[in-house]
């Protein structure tokens, strides 16, 4: 999914204003949440004020091209995840892919199948009301390679007291999202510092295939 994102800004943007109009009308059928929304639409209005800036001053443009590429670049790696999320989600059709612009795979006649294998987190405490969810395979943890088939890995939170036990269904978690790459952000707000936050994952294939859950790992919330 390298080249579906057109590289001049000026393409750039009649691609992503299609994608995020329709994103916006139909986040909610396919399966994605308002906050999901809510960042897409954040990050544009971002990339988008750096974009003008950039054309506005080009004879003095060297810092403000470097913000715009800043904004680009958080903006298209956010819809990167939420690309990834589309791709294996099952809540979203060919039609749906087309129609923002994505890639349509075929069906191969041998799927690749589910990673046998868990991720190992470890969660970073250090800022405040956030923490940072690391993951490795089990596999191989001292890399960053996901195993076999796998092409990203969904995150799972839970929230309770401090000393509590953790939940044993994962319905009682709810899902952050899926991320290629390590670290996985997880806010909260103020009212959740000095919570305690448990985090169970597991790998997923381009298909929607999941691996085995990860054992749960805990982590108090910073105030």
């Amino acid at each position: 999914m390298s080249n579906y994102i057109p590289n001049p800004d000026a393409d750039f943007m009649v691609w992503e204003r299609n994608f995020l109009t329709y994103f916006a009308a139909n986040y909610i059928p396919m399966g994605l949440s308002l906050t999901t929304l809510l960042e897409l639409q954040d990050a544009q209005g971002n990339w988008e004020i750096g974009y003008t800036d950039h054309i506005t001053a080009k004879a003095a443009a060297q810092g403000a091209r470097q913000e715009k590429d800043a904004y680009r670049g958080a903006y298209v790696e956010l819809i990167r995840a939420v690309v990834r999320q589309l791709q294996v989600s099952d809540a979203v059709t060919d039609g749906q892919r087309r129609d923002m612009g994505l890639p349509v795979h075929k069906t191969h006649a041998s799927p690749t199948p589910a990673p046998t294998s868990r991720p190992v987190a470890s969660v970073d405490t250090s800022q405040r009301l956030r923490h940072a969810v690391h993951f490795r395979d089990e596999a191989s943890p001292d890399r960053r390679a996901r195993p076999e088939g796998a092409v990203g890995c969904e995150v799972w939170r839970a929230l309770g007291d401090i000393g509590a036990i953790p939940p044993m269904d994962p319905d009682h978690f709810e899902c952050l999202g899926m991320e290629g790459r390590s670290p996985v952000e997880s806010a909260f707000d103020a009212a959740q510092a000095g919570k305690q936050a448990w985090y169970i994952l597991r790998w997923a294939t381009q298909a929607g295939d999941k691996g085995p859950w990860s054992e749960a790992v805990a982590a108090t919330v910073v105030a």
